[in-house]
């Protein structure tokens, strides 16, 4: 296939740079830049648009920097490659565009993004892959479009410089023992992934081995991690069939489980396997933002309330709180989270839910009711309820650009936004959080 000449002229939010092809249609050009010529080669073709890889850079665009690391380390930071300030330019973009293109708003009123105290380091959580690489054992990151073939890290640059030791000792703890790998299309093979979390204000240190039930638990992990500041060490097995992340038993082999963190002025602590904001620094500055927004509250309910993190955040000294989450594992350290701010007497902890919860469940015409939802957004039986109940305000933490525009033009029957602030979670990376207040239409 000839090569094509391009100038791009943006990032989009699946990461790629964009441009037009010669007859009009987008081509979306991985590893590119915006404002740079290229010669590209198109990979896969559609009626409206195509994608590309670069074949040659003919003018590098004036964001185009030499990534600060290695490539060995540099797993998941697809926009390395793009100077900070115009990662954040692009972030702020793109929550416009989905909120004009899918929302349906016009000209919203979208805030400057806030910038990431930390632009590398910043991770507290990280998960790479086993997969094989010229015969070898390897751990690292899946590539881009692939559920088997991993590309090799010798440490991570967004989990920071305690990534490298524990990688290369479990891998090499992983070849003595000659375990296979597990491969999802053939429905056989042992070990899955290695997950690493940190307290990064406590310093806690949780390694999870995750494997098949075809691997048995071996407790001699443990000696090949002596030395390394390690608080606990996990072994845990799924068997799904797919490439999906999930417990279905935890083994803890010493030490222990949860982790502690100090957000704010909050001391809470969560499970190694619970959700937790993966960026602390830059889910402070949304929390100082948030409880800018919220005022003096009589009534709070958080429908996604994990932990408590945002709940227990906004929730003022006489507000009744109301958490509602799922994860049975989550709940426990909602329960122990609350009970160690001495406000169990003021919160209602439901383990359900949201869908279920709004089921059984009315909300009061006075309530804020927090939504911090999963990256497909909020689930249709949830809009409905919010639209039924009409609570006075709504606070929605979003993830992802587009289902937060799908949703909102869902709720604009009853709800406008008053405030849109996006905050950059994830630097070297195109994804992007945003703060959003709804208030009910008079």
């Amino acid at each position: 296939m000839p090569e094509i000449e391009i100038t791009t002229t943006g990032l989009v939010a699946g990461g790629d740079a964009i441009g037009r092809l010669p007859d009009g249609r987008a081509v979306f050009v991985a590893g590119g830049a915006p404002n740079e010529t290229v010669r590209i080669e198109l990979i896969k073709e559609d009626k409206r648009w195509a994608k590309a890889q670069i074949a040659e850079i003919l003018a590098p665009s004036p964001d185009r920097i030499e990534p600060e690391f290695e490539r060995p380390i540099l797993g998941g930071a697809t926009w390395a490659h793009i100077a900070y300030s115009a990662q954040l330019t692009a972030k702020e973009q793109i929550v416009c565009n989905a909120l004009e293109r899918i929302g349906g708003l016009d000209n919203p009123n979208v805030r400057p993004i806030v910038a990431s105290p930390e632009q590398w380091g910043y991770r507290n959580r990280i998960e790479l892959t086993f997969g094989e690489a010229d015969g070898e054992l390897v751990l690292g990151t899946l590539k881009a479009g692939s559920d088997t073939q991993v590309e090799s890290a010798e440490g991570s640059a967004l989990f920071g410089e305690g990534a490298s030791p524990l990688i290369e000792r479990v891998l090499a703890w992983a070849r003595g023992r000659n375990s296979g790998v597990w491969k999802p299309r053939e429905r056989r093979g042992a070990l899955r992934n290695l997950i690493l979390r940190r307290g990064i204000h406590t310093g806690d240190l949780v390694v999870n081995l995750v494997t098949t039930s075809a691997a048995q638990v071996d407790r001699s992990l443990v000696a090949e991690l002596q030395g390394l500041p390690v608080s606990g060490v996990l072994w845990s097995l799924n068997d799904a069939g797919s490439s999906i992340t999930r417990f279905d038993q935890v083994a803890v082999l010493t030490g222990h489980r949860r982790l502690e963190e100090r957000v704010l002025d909050l001391d809470l602590v969560y499970d190694a396997t619970s959700f937790f904001q993966g960026n602390v620094g830059a889910t402070e500055r949304l929390l100082e933002e948030l409880r800018g927004q919220m005022g003096a509250v009589d009534e709070l309910v958080d429908l996604y309330a994990g932990v408590g993190l945002l709940g227990l955040s906004a929730a003022g000294s006489d507000t009744a709180l109301t958490l509602v989450e799922s994860n049975p594992q989550a709940v426990q350290d909602a329960k122990a989270n609350t009970s160690a701010l001495k406000r169990l007497d003021r919160t209602t902890i439901v383990q359900a839910d949201a869908v279920t919860y709004l089921d059984r469940e009315r909300m009061s015409s006075d309530a804020t009711v927090i939504v911090d939802p999963p990256r497909t957004g909020l689930e249709r039986e949830v809009i409905n309820g919010l639209l039924r109940d009409q609570p006075a305000r709504l606070i929605y933490v979003s993830c992802d650009p587009a289902t937060l525009a799908r949703d909102l033009k869902l709720l604009g029957t009853a709800y406008q936004p008053t405030f849109i602030q996006p905050f950059d979670f994830f630097p070297q990376t195109p994804h992007v959080e945003t703060l959003v207040v709804l208030q009910l239409k008079l």
